[in-house]
């Protein structure tokens, strides 16, 4: 079993960051919208990463393991068939790490980093 190590917030916001950046300006745009769809921006922090993860990821590999970080799911991620797979697979460990962390901030200043866009310009 893989064992959760504790993240400093400031090492997650780290981690999150650079996830984040590495979507273009439209990706992010469209992540949050779909993210806070039907939550009216006010979803519990725990249920919009989840819809985070739902979307970055395909079902089939997203149901290829019980642990993300496995040989496996890596394995699945390198061969997606369904092409739907938004992050390199070099960044799968580290969105685990931070997904599992049901402390996670998930502030609005983390989703502007690449755009440079406020919530509310998010949400227009």
């Amino acid at each position: 079993m893989i064992e959760d190590k504790t993240i400093p917030l400031d090492q997650r916001r780290e981690i999150l960051t650079s996830l984040l950046s590495s979507l273009t300006a439209a990706e992010l745009r469209a992540l949050y919208k779909r993210c806070v769809n039907n939550s009216n921006g006010k979803g519990d922090k725990s249920e919009i990463l989840n819809k985070l993860m739902r979307y970055l990821f395909c079902q089939r590999c997203i149901d290829g393991s019980p642990y993300f970080t496995s040989p496996l799911f890596v394995k699945n991620f390198r061969e997606c068939c369904s092409k739907r797979c938004r992050l390199s697979s070099t960044h799968l460990q580290a969105l685990f790490r931070v997904y599992r962390l049901e402390t996670l901030n998930f502030d609005s200043d983390l989703l502007s980093v690449r755009s440079g866009w406020n919530e509310s310009q998010l949400l227009s």
